[in-house]
């Protein structure tokens, strides 16, 4: 690997480990914590192990069928996050009652797909 992809790999993986970082400050550590730092935190979360996934999948092919699952089911739950999170910092009636309806039938998907259509078994999809 050349000194360019190595700095490459670096950024990126850098960047994932940060959003992980950031996801576990925003969820335990600030003092104001409301619903929005909770999606905030979600958001951060599902995004820093779509890049860390992708960083590791590039730069090294080999990796655990699993792990590339986990990254590529990530994707799936940034937009209800994103949009669950822009509600919640604009909308002055936001309940995350509401949210559930957004969340829930994307993770019972993918729970249902993810056994079914395994990534180790069928690749190709």
């Amino acid at each position: 690997m050349s000194l360019e992809d190595q700095l490459i790999f670096l950024f990126s993986a850098l960047g994932g480990v940060n959003g992980l970082f950031l996801s576990v400050y925003f969820a335990f550590f600030i003092k104001k914590r409301n619903e929005t730092t909770y999606l905030l935190s979600a958001l951060l979360f599902v995004i820093s192990i779509r890049v860390t996934k992708s960083a590791f999948f590039f730069f090294y092919g080999g990796l655990s069928s699993s792990f590339i699952q986990i990254g590529l089911t990530a994707c799936l739950l940034i937009g209800p996050f994103l949009y669950l999170h822009v509600r919640s910092t604009t909308d002055k009636k936001y309940s995350s009652w509401n949210g559930l309806i957004h969340i829930l039938p994307i993770i019972i998907a993918m729970i249902i797909i993810g056994f079914t259509y395994s990534y180790q078994e069928h690749r190709n999809l």
